[in-house]
């Protein structure tokens, strides 16, 4: 079977595949060297940033089955495959990695972490009388952090 590997993938998915298909492997290929590794391709396997419109499947001939690693088909033309009577399949590495990453990103935002970093990284200075003086550098202890029992994110 002819695969055409267009997304970085684990390195022993890779070895497998390798050692019981013919697999091409070019990651995130632009669009004439996608086309030419669809042209003679069975199944693609790709992750989020390659895209597969109609333009792009109509010059994969051969193509039975798209493997989206991955969640959510964006970036494929679910409708011009499913015409065409290929199957897409999903392996979606990890509903509860995504969901963690999630939430630390929300608790991130409601703690302020990413304005903290900058005005600690770019030595932010506000004006503030104080008995240090007139100015300071800004701070993550003072600039607008929330105990989480005093707040309620959402």
């Amino acid at each position: 079977m002819k695969i055409a590997i267009l997304s970085h993938l684990s390195p022993d998915a890779l070895d497998w595949l390798q050692s019981h298909h013919e697999c091409s492997v070019v990651i995130n290929p632009q669009s004439d060297e996608k086309s030419r590794l669809l042209a003679d391709a069975e199944v693609v396997v790709l992750r989020s940033p390659v895209k597969l419109d109609t333009e792009t499947l109509a010059r994969a001939p051969r193509l039975q089955v798209i493997v989206r690693a991955g969640m959510g088909l964006d970036g494929i033309d679910v409708d011009a495959a499913r015409s065409r009577g290929i199957t897409i399949l999903t392996v979606p590495l990890s509903a509860q990695s995504v969901a963690e990453h999630t939430f630390a990103l929300m608790l991130g935002l409601h703690r302020r972490i990413p304005w903290h970093r900058a005005a600690l990284t770019h030595a932010i200075v506000l004006p503030q009388a104080s008995a240090r003086g007139p100015w300071r550098v800004a701070d993550a202890s003072t600039q607008g952090s929330f105990a989480p029992e005093a707040s309620r994110p959402g």
